[in-house]
């Protein structure tokens, strides 16, 4: 499917504007699969397009289907005035869009000049079942000594996620003399290697840091305090066995990871320049950090470290925010009257 970047994060400049030469190639093969869609499915009532990104195949499965259109927004936007790409993404949602859904208000914030915005919070099922548990990942969270407060990182070993910074922030913790744990719990979003990942790095497109991680926690001799314990499904497991979420991302805004672990009365390292009440309330379910900024991380980490009370109250508050917003059950039903009333 074709798709158009105009997140906050990843919106075109400079050579990403290469990557719009991919998109337009998925042009043929879109209108061929929309196109094989509408004979095999002669009716639809609603589209629901689960990210702007797909604006276009959108708009398109609009006018084939006739059909209502759902854009749910989930990424920090550039919707900056002064840029014609913003203005002109904002006529098409505006015109061609019957409803848009934000996941939360930092989302929300972004959408300069939309109309007809709701905001439903993302939701996570919190569910128990040992048979199902993953006994590796387990394991390794077993192994870990239990006198020491367990910082977790969930994700992508991806820039945008700020493992790069939280590897240093650790360095500077060991450097203090600080007993802490690391569990890095997550693995890299693509696999290309050799000459073509050396010239991905080279322009910046691609990153992925598996290998810069696993360097660093050599180099820095982090591996006491530091493990990468690699991909799980069984996520629940984790936030169960962690005393603190990391999530001092690039991309500005509370990631599921923060509000995942907050069913499990876990609190987070945040950054982001901006937090609302539907997501983070800082000094009661969070501390703020500049995700940038290794020892703003490193600080946060310790303040943690020792105030132990601070991360229970901290748990509790977000165990609340958690059970408040983000219950499955009542988005969906949310979802559902947005599909009733279209």
């Amino acid at each position: 499917m074709f798709k158009f970047d105009n997140t906050k994060y990843s919106y075109y400049r400079g050579i990403r504007w290469l990557i719009l030469i991919r998109e337009l190639s998925y042009l043929p093969s879109m209108f061929y699969a929309l196109a094989r869609a509408r004979f095999i499915f002669p009716r639809i009532d609603v589209i629901h397009a689960n990210e702007i990104i797909e604006i276009v195949p959108a708009i398109v499965a609009k006018l084939l289907f006739r059909a209502k259109l759902v854009l749910h927004i989930r990424s920090l936007q550039r919707f900056d005035v002064k840029s014609k790409r913003a203005r002109m993404l904002a006529f098409l949602i505006n015109k061609y869009c019957d409803k848009v859904i934000a996941i939360d208000q930092n989302v929300q914030h972004t959408l300069k000049g939309l109309n007809n915005v709701a905001v439903i919070n993302n939701s996570f099922s919190w569910t128990e079942d040992d048979a199902k548990a993953d006994k590796e990942i387990v394991a390794k969270f077993e192994s870990i000594d239990k006198d020491l407060m367990i910082f977790g990182f969930v994700g992508n070993l991806h820039k945008s996620k700020g493992i790069d910074e939280l590897i240093e922030a650790c360095r500077i913790l060991k450097q203090r003399n600080v007993s802490f744990f690391l569990a890095v719990v997550g693995g890299e979003t693509t696999k290309t290697k050799g000459i073509l990942r050396s010239v991905f790095h080279h322009f910046g497109i691609l990153q992925n840091l598996g290998d810069d991680i696993r360097s660093k926690i050599q180099q820095y001799a982090l591996g006491d305090v530091v493990r990468l314990m690699g991909p799980t499904n069984d996520i629940v497991s984790v936030y169960k066995r962690i005393d603190v979420i990391c999530f001092a991302s690039q991309l500005d805004a509370p990631g599921r990871p923060v509000f995942e672990a907050a069913f499990g009365g876990v609190p987070s390292i945040l950054a982001a320049k901006r937090t609302f009440p539907d997501t983070a309330i800082p000094g009661e379910t969070c501390l703020v950090v500049d995700g940038a900024d290794p020892v703003s991380i490193a600080d946060a980490m310790e303040n943690f470290i020792n105030n132990p009370e601070e991360v229970k109250r901290m748990g509790r508050n977000s165990r609340e925010l958690a059970l408040k917003n983000f219950d499955p059950d009542t988005n969906a039903k949310k979802v559902a009257a947005i599909y009733r009333s279209l």
